[in-house]
C-alpha cells in the first residue's frame, strides 16, 4: 500500500470535515473547518486511495499543542496512526519543536495507551474539558518530547 502525506492545508477539506463530524457526532455545533482555518496550523493528512486521517497542531516557539489527531475507523488499530504520528513529529522536529502537548479524555483509554506507549506523561488535568452526549468529562494534559517519541515509534 502506497501512502501519501500531504500538508493539512492541502488535504481534501470535505474529508477532514467528514472525519471530524463522524468522530464528534454529539457536537451539534461543530463548526466546519475551512482551508483558511487550517493555514494557522502545522499538520499532515494521510491518503492511500482514500483519505485515512489527519493530525494538526498549534505551534509556538519550540512547542506544539495537538488540536486534532483522527484516523478513520476502518484504519484504526492497524498501525496507520503510528505512521502518521511519526511522520508529523519528524516534520515538527525539523522545525525545532522539542515538546508536544495534548489533551485526552479520562475515559478514552485507547488513546491514553497510544500516547503512553509513545512516552507521553501526564502533566495536568482539565476538569470538565470534554463534552459528551450527557455530561462533561475531565481531560488529562499530556506532554511528550519530540525526539524521544520519534525514537519509540516503529
Amino acid at each position: 500500500m502506497k501512502l501519501k502525506f500531504v500538508n493539512i492545508n492541502e488535504a481534501p477539506i470535505d474529508e477532514v470535515n467528514l472525519l471530524e463530524e463522524e468522530t464528534f457526532q454529539y457536537k451539534k455545533t461543530l463548526s466546519k473547518i475551512d482551508s483558511e482555518f487550517l493555514l494557522k496550523f502545522e499538520g499532515l493528512s494521510m491518503i492511500n486511495q482514500s483519505y485515512i486521517g489527519h493530525i494538526y497542531a498549534s505551534v509556538s516557539s519550540d512547542q506544539a499543542d495537538i488540536i486534532s489527531f483522527l484516523i478513520k475507523n476502518n484504519f484504526r488499530r492497524k498501525g496507520f496512526g503510528s505512521i502518521l504520528f511519526k511522520k508529523f513529529l519528524q516534520k515538527l522536529c525539523k522545525k525545532g519543536i522539542k515538546s508536544i502537548f495534548l489533551e485526552v479524555s479520562k475515559q478514552n483509554k485507547i488513546a491514553q495507551n497510544f500516547y503512553y506507549k509513545h512516552k507521553f506523561q501526564k502533566v495536568g488535568l482539565r476538569p470538565q474539558y470534554y463534552k459528551n452526549k450527557l455530561s462533561r468529562e475531565d481531560g488529562y494534559i499530556l506532554k511528550g518530547l519530540t525526539q524521544e517519541i520519534i525514537n519509540t515509534v516503529s
